[in-house]
């Protein structure tokens, strides 16, 4: 990126840090921490989810799905939209939470049922939700470096530093420093102005993606250019798709309505000034969340219709050429095999493949498996059969997920790719930033505040929450270094939560809307969620040299 660029991004990033400083002055006591003293209305908390619903982890997460299934499925998926606004409109579970007037999760459960519940239930959650997200920087991290060209490694002072790991620190001290200097009321400050940031800058990348690809003479052509069974776009024809099906849809709609309940209690979700604004709030939520929808599924027809379509040739082989180099330079240790490697990629021709002439492209045959193949072979001669076999759904796993970043440095001219990479930066600041504090809040208040005996000063109460949103930080800077990532993204989060969303949803609901549960069957259910949880985290990593 030019200096253009770089400017583009620096200052309205400062803009926003500045605004979280200068928060602070606003800041009276615990509950201004914990829910921004509870007088934001509707619009603010609207506006700020929409920052927050646009995440790198997401974006990544959405592209690495429907470049391999299209979005005949998606049909099915959006069949859903009503489903969000009907519950919007009656305020489920979200009213009737804000009428307990509990600050977090943990409140409302020792309310409900006891305190040992409710020390158990939330160190559960936040475990799950940790789990779950400590990716997140490490994700941000390798789409920046790619995104940017940044190399493995610099010197300052004559000392080597890891770019991968100076970026996670980055990303997790900028969300640190958020909540550290006004907690939720930062965060609805913050994230409220990135959401009126984003909100020009997804237009502007919808209008640049329609006019620099032909929807009938291209997108279209790349879509329906598959074989029977796996069709990009008619949702009647979906019997061969293997990994994303329509059990997802089914279970997505079970989801959405058993689960409404299961992450409430943090952030925004506390923070308007009475339940009818809250209510309003999520439902004002669900029509903006449109506009994010449409710039995700623009990039990710735009980086199949990139990859694949014959006008496209050219940039998709340098695309995969440079993804390919860049993975190598993590998985290839040793210098001469990863020249070779590099090399052997590279000789590969380019794909050209002509719509209505050529074999239809599939799964298991697509312009991907030259490429994929070819690396397979080069990991086994390099590592031996198992090792190699191992190296290579590495390579295969972040092949998919970096086509973003690759992709839309391909595309964007300077200007645009300084915006391009100050939408991601927000989206980054404003997820890290929500979902560690939603860890923290859930440890703090029900973990450990009901451990300790005697009561703490409003000062105390407030440093032992930023402590503990450091420690989670720490947590997180832990994960993301050391954890080998081999799935999907979905698939990841999925099992690492489902050892909290396993048991948790009839101990929500019926907790808000019954009076025959009884504190014993909420440790049945959530005991019972949990154990499944770890057999099926088990089974996953497990299957194929144990299980099986």
């Amino acid at each position: 990126m030019g200096l253009l660029d770089w400017m583009i991004v620096i200052i309205p990033v400062i803009g926003v840090l500045w605004l979280g400083m200068y928060s602070r002055r606003y800041l009276t006591g615990v509950a201004d921490f914990l829910a921004a003293g509870r007088v934001c209305g509707r619009y603010v908390i609207s506006v700020g989810d929409i920052a927050n619903a646009l995440s790198i982890i997401g974006l990544v997460a959405y592209v690495e799905v429907h470049y391999k299934t299209g979005f005949a499925l998606a049909f099915w998926q959006h069949l859903t939209g009503p489903l969000g606004i009907v519950m919007g409109l009656l305020g489920f579970c979200t009213y009737r939470f804000r009428e307990t007037k509990s600050l977090s999760l943990g409140q409302f459960l020792e309310m409900r049922y006891n305190r040992s519940f409710r020390i158990f239930a939330s160190a559960l959650r936040s475990l799950s939700e940790m789990l779950a997200n400590m990716i997140m920087p490490a994700i941000a991290a390798r789409f920046f470096i790619y995104f940017l060209d940044l190399p493995r490694h610099f010197y300052v002072f004559g000392i080597k530093f890891p770019t991968f790991m100076v970026i996670v620190l980055i990303c997790l001290t900028v969300a640190i420093g958020i909540i550290c200097m006004g907690g939720t009321m930062a965060l609805v400050i913050t994230d409220a102005v990135q959401g009126m940031i984003c909100f020009p800058l997804i237009v502007t990348f919808v209008v640049f993606m329609l006019w620099k690809f032909s929807w009938t003479n291209e997108i279209v052509p790349v879509m329906m250019d598959r074989v029977a069974g796996e069709s990009f776009i008619n949702p009647y024809d979906l019997s061969k798709l293997r990994d994303f099906n329509l059990f997802l849809v089914v279970l997505g709609i079970f989801t959405t309505i058993f689960h409404r309940a299961s992450w409430i209690g943090a952030g925004t979700s506390t923070a308007a000034r009475n339940p009818h604004e809250q209510k309003m709030a999520a439902l004002l939520g669900t029509w903006r969340g449109s506009v994010t929808a449409i710039l995700y599924v623009l990039i990710a027809v735009t980086i199949i219709t990139l990859l694949n379509h014959r006008n496209w040739s050219s940039e998709a082989k340098n695309v995969r050429d440079n993804i390919s180099r860049r993975v190598a330079e993590e998985l290839v240790e040793d210098p001469e095999q990863r020249a070779d490697f590099v090399r052997r990629i590279h000789a590969i021709p380019v794909q050209v493949h002509t719509i209505g002439e050529d074999e239809p492209l599939s799964q298991t045959k697509n312009l991907d498996t030259p490429i994929l193949d070819e690396a397979h072979i080069a990991l086994k001669e390099y590592n031996g059969e198992s090792q190699g076999n191992a190296k290579f759904q590495q390579f295969r796993t972040l092949f998919h997920q970096l086509m973003l970043g690759m992709s839309m440095r391909e595309l964007l001219p300077p200007g645009l790719l300084g915006l391009f990479c100050l939408l991601m930066v927000l989206a980054m600041i404003s997820t890290d930033d929500t979902r560690i504090f939603s860890a923290t809040i859930t440890l703090t208040q029900d973990v450990v505040m009901p451990l300790i005996k005697r009561p703490l000063t409003p000062k105390q109460h407030i440093m032992a929450i930023r402590l503990v949103a450091i420690g989670i930080g720490v947590f997180f800077f832990i994960g993301s270094s050391f954890m080998s990532q081999l799935d999907y993204i979905n698939l990841f989060v999925t099992l690492m939560t489902t050892m909290w969303m396993g048991g948790c949803g009839p101990v929500m609901i019926f907790g808000l809307y019954s009076r025959f549960g009884t504190t014993a069957g909420a440790f049945a259910s959530l005991v019972t969620g949990m154990l499944m949880g770890f057999t099926g985290i088990f089974v996953q990593r497990n299957w194929a040299h144990l299980v099986y």
